[in-house]
């Protein structure tokens, strides 16, 4: 069983990759050359569980951003409403 400060690091490396995937454009795709900071020591498998972890937590979070309206919702609607 994972101790407290393992559990704790890895949460803290999933949560660096989504804020890293979050701030590319959607098809970024890194090498480990862009692991986090918080991910030190990462590689092969253990590398890429992490990375889609993070994958997944950025779609939650992406899922769970409220929409932003520009504008162009409005103007695309063929009566000009909500």
């Amino acid at each position: 069983m994972p101790g407290q400060n393992e559990v704790a690091s890895r949460k803290a490396c999933i949560d660096a990759w989504a804020d890293a995937i979050l701030a590319h454009p959607d098809d970024w795709s890194p090498g480990e050359e862009a692991t986090p900071e918080e991910c030190p020591g990462q590689f092969g498998s253990d590398w890429a569980d992490l990375y889609i972890a993070g994958q997944q937590k950025a779609e939650e979070r992406r899922l769970a951003a409220p929409p932003i309206d520009d504008g162009a919702s409005l103007t695309a609607s063929p009566t000009g409403q909500r």
